[in-house]
């Protein structure tokens, strides 16, 4: 009988030494949050996991830094910096990248992470 779930099949090393840039890397919600992990610092998580280098952004430098924290708290040998950026801004966003490339001379993952959900769900459009 087949699983109902897929599996991801991730091979630990598989990223090493990837540059991998991340959007909203940050989570909001309280400081001490431990079991959750919102998409974007979740994907983080894992890219450092294995072995790529994470280069994050989020609008709430806080929040970005938060998520660094953890990381480097959960995988010792995590590369992982993170700055402000809005990438409703143009320029923010060439910042963002300039300053990726700047550092690493390259960009080989990326993920565009950002999003917003409220309370409420999903609204209607009729």
């Amino acid at each position: 009988m087949p699983e109902a779930r897929a599996k991801m099949n991730w091979r630990i090393g598989g990223l090493l030494g990837k540059i991998a840039i991340v959007t909203g890397i940050g989570q909001d919600g309280p400081a001490d949050i431990t079991d959750n992990w919102g998409n974007g610092a979740g994907i983080a998580l894992a890219l450092t996991r294995n072995g790529a280098q994470v280069f994050g952004c989020d609008i709430k430098l806080d929040a970005a830094q938060r998520t660094k924290s953890r990381i480097d708290a959960a995988v010792p040998d995590a590369k992982v910096e993170v700055m402000k950026a809005d990438v409703t801004s143009s320029s923010s966003v060439d910042r963002f990248v300039q300053e990726c490339l700047n550092k690493h001379g390259r960009i080989d993952i990326l993920v565009n992470n950002v999003g917003k959900s409220e309370k409420g769900g999903p609204g209607r459009h009729d």
